[in-house]
Parts: structure tokens; C-alpha cells; sequence
């Protein structure tokens, strides 16, 4: 039986450190497979979210920080695993499609932010003030 190093993926979890030549195929070979590193972010009480030297107060702390990490050029499809001290609370798929993300008026769910802020559908008094 030949076996052979095998290189993980950058950013991967490690692959199995010797590999049966006739495998192939595996996460480490299709890079859509590979699993990201995530970020780490901390939530502070319940306004505050930090990561990779940013922080973020907002309503929604996790969305902001979102937002702003692909603003300050970190790739989109990164997961982010957010913590309250040593307790996992909450996993991100990717920043990218946490970022267009608000919650809703309701205050019970989510919905996609609209790219450009629209305006209320009032016609505009046509009088002046004569």
C-alpha cells in the first residue's frame, strides 16, 4: 500500500495527514468543499458585537459587524461564529448574506435590506407656502 502526503486546503480544517493514493476527490481536492476558517466574534451585553478589530453598537450588533467586515474587504463567503464569553450562541453561514440582512418592523424575523433607502409614496404638495 503507497501512501503519500497530502496538503490541506488554506484556511481548511487539516486533512488526514497520510492518504491512500487511489483516494481522490476528497474536500481537500474540490476547493468548493473545503470548509473556511470562521471568524470569531464576541458579543458584549446586548448592543455591542467586535471581531478582528472592529466593533459594532447597533440594534442588531451581529448584522452590523457583518456588514462592516465585508466593507473592510473580507471575503464574502467567510462564516462567522459568534460567542458570549466561552458559550457559542450563534453560527453565521456567511458574512456576505448575514450583511444584507435587517430584522423586520415586526421585530420577529429577518428581511433583506433594500440597496437604496426609498422614499414614502406621498405626492409632493404642488402649493408653496403663498
Amino acid at each position: 500500500m503507497l501512501c503519500k502526503m497530502k496538503l490541506a486546503a488554506i484556511g481548511a480544517r487539516p486533512a488526514s495527514e497520510f492518504v491512500d493514493e487511489q483516494q481522490v476527490n476528497g474536500p481537500e481536492d474540490n476547493p468548493s468543499q473545503v470548509l473556511q476558517q470562521a471568524i470569531r466574534a464576541d458579543l458584549i451585553d446586548s448592543d455591542t458585537c467586535t471581531a478582528l478589530g472592529l466593533t459594532c453598537n447597533s440594534a442588531s450588533p451581529v448584522l452590523a459587524l457583518c456588514r462592516a467586515l465585508v466593507e473592510a474587504g473580507h471575503d464574502p463567503a467567510t462564516p462567522l461564529e459568534a460567542y458570549r464569553g466561552k458559550t457559542f450562541c450563534l453560527r453565521i453561514r456567511s458574512i456576505c448574506e448575514c450583511a444584507e440582512l435587517e430584522i423586520n418592523g415586526k421585530g420577529s424575523g429577518f428581511k433583506r435590506r433594500a440597496a437604496v433607502g426609498t422614499a414614502s409614496l406621498v405626492r409632493a404638495n404642488g402649493g408653496g407656502g403663498s
